[in-house]
């Protein structure tokens, strides 16, 4: 799974990389992490599954970047994590899966990432076929031992 957060302050997105890494790495997770403190800097907007977005971010706002990334990849799950609770609508005009205020990070944001996981997970296994399927739980169950 590949996870891209965008936050214009380079601090804010290396504390949701470690408190979302740590929850990974408790619960034996293989997520990437790609952090971005510059919207246009970020390229393969098909790349991702999950997007954890500021909304502020000078010229080119959290909301522009989500439609984007949902224009590249319709089944993307994106939550905004920002400051300014009057940005709310716009967020659900782009189908944000949840809003989340800087000051309630530490508290909600891993409970709303495992949220993301569940609504993604129909998503991402929709196209899978069978024969692939199997060979996909072959490879985990090989893992474990």
């Amino acid at each position: 799974m590949n996870v891209l957060i965008c936050d214009d302050e380079w601090r804010v997105t290396e504390q949701v990389s470690e408190l979302l890494q740590k929850h990974c790495a408790e619960n034996g997770m293989q997520v990437r992490f790609h952090l971005f403190d510059d919207p246009c800097a970020i390229k393969d907007l098909a790349g991702y599954d999950i997007a954890i977005l500021d909304i502020d971010m000078g010229d080119f706002s959290g909301i522009d970047l989500a439609w984007r990334l949902r224009k590249e990849k319709p089944g993307i799950v994106i939550i905004f994590l920002t400051n300014f609770i009057q940005y709310a609508p716009e967020g659900f005009e782009v189908q944000a899966f949840r809003y989340l205020l800087k000051t309630n990070m530490q508290e909600r944001l891993v409970s709303y990432f495992e949220d993301a996981e569940d609504e993604l997970m129909p998503k991402m296994f929709s196209n899978i076929q069978w024969d692939d399927m199997k060979q996909f739980i072959l490879d985990k169950v090989a893992t474990i031992r």
